[in-house]
């Protein structure tokens, strides 16, 4: 028995095109975690370290194997991480926006233009 994806098309093993379809997924989230570390502010050394192992794990997804147990629990570290240093960010850009309206509060009390 064949099924058909969205567009009508025959799939011949439709298993292996979700798993397919979920490499391809697993793998655009970690460049994205990959795009936050690196331009995260956490150290170059720690930094380094995490973009080496989220590359590896993502060339092994690439090339078709499946990641080990030890890569599915430093994935979850990395989401961890990667989490922190997003709410640290938007902590930041909170706080800057803060700072910037204080700054301008007190400019225009001070009437300095």
């Amino acid at each position: 028995m064949s099924t058909q994806d969205t567009q009508g098309r025959k799939l011949e093993n439709p298993d292996k095109d979700a798993e397919a379809a979920q490499i391809q997924n697993w793998i655009g989230s970690l460049e994205k975690l990959m795009e936050a570390v690196d331009k995260s502010g956490i150290d170059a050394e720690r930094k380094n370290e995490l973009l080496l192992h989220m590359a590896s794990i993502r060339n092994e997804l690439a090339s078709g194997q499946w990641p080990n147990v030890g890569d599915a629990v430093a994935m979850q570290s990395l989401a961890n991480e990667a989490g922190s240093i997003e709410q640290m960010a938007q902590d930041w850009q909170a706080l800057s926006m803060q700072i910037a309206q204080w700054i301008k509060t007190i400019s225009d009390s001070l009437g300095v233009k």
